[in-house]
């Protein structure tokens, strides 16, 4: 039998600042989406702040706000999909930015 969420897709959210959306209101969409969950895993070394509310990982890195959907489970395999993923845009996000 196939896992919970095989075959799901991955969606990737980026919100960065431009002239009509200044990092702060990158920063305030960000706090807004970790409001309206009530249950989330905070990731306390990636980026300047990350969370997990599954299935999305939501990371603010550099002024950007992405937000990482993929699979559907609740698992450790989930979680640490979700990590990877998140640790590839922190660096990614890093290259641009430093």
């Amino acid at each position: 039998s196939e896992p919970l969420g095989a075959g799901d897709g991955v969606f990737i959210d980026i919100y960065e600042p431009s002239e009509s959306f200044d990092e702060d209101a990158v920063m305030e969409k960000f706090e807004a989406s970790r409001k309206k969950r009530t249950d989330f895993i905070t990731l306390e070394d990636m980026g300047d702040d990350a969370y997990i509310a599954y299935p999305t990982l939501h990371l603010y890195s550099h002024g950007v706000y992405v937000a990482i959907t993929a699979g559907s489970a609740n698992t450790e395999e989930q979680m640490q999909l979700l990590t990877d993923l998140g640790e590839v845009a922190e660096k990614n996000l890093s290259q641009i930015f430093d």
